[in-house]
């Protein structure tokens, strides 16, 4: 499973990787891993992101960005990410 959703709930809430991991209590690395899809998620790392992103693990596994690109991949991603940084 790919967890683009937390990347994609971390851009909507305007917060840098670094502040989620701070937040969540694990090394940027390994969140990066996981939102890059490289490794999943433990139970307890799922649930501290959540919290890090004011959402409950269930939420964050079912959750799909409101305005979410219609294209798919790194590419969709990626453009969804520099409209977010430009509202900032």
């Amino acid at each position: 499973m790919r967890f683009t959703s937390v990347k994609l709930r971390r851009f909507e809430r305007r917060l840098l990787q670094v502040e989620v991991a701070r937040r969540a209590d694990i090394p940027c690395g390994r969140l990066a891993e996981i939102e890059n899809g490289g490794v999943e998620p433990r139970p307890d790392e799922l649930r501290r992101i959540a919290t890090a992103l004011e959402m409950s693990p269930q939420h964050l596994l079912d959750w799909t960005a409101p305005s979410a690109p219609t294209g798919s991949g790194v590419g969709a991603l990626h453009s969804r990410y520099h409209r977010i940084r430009r509202a900032v």
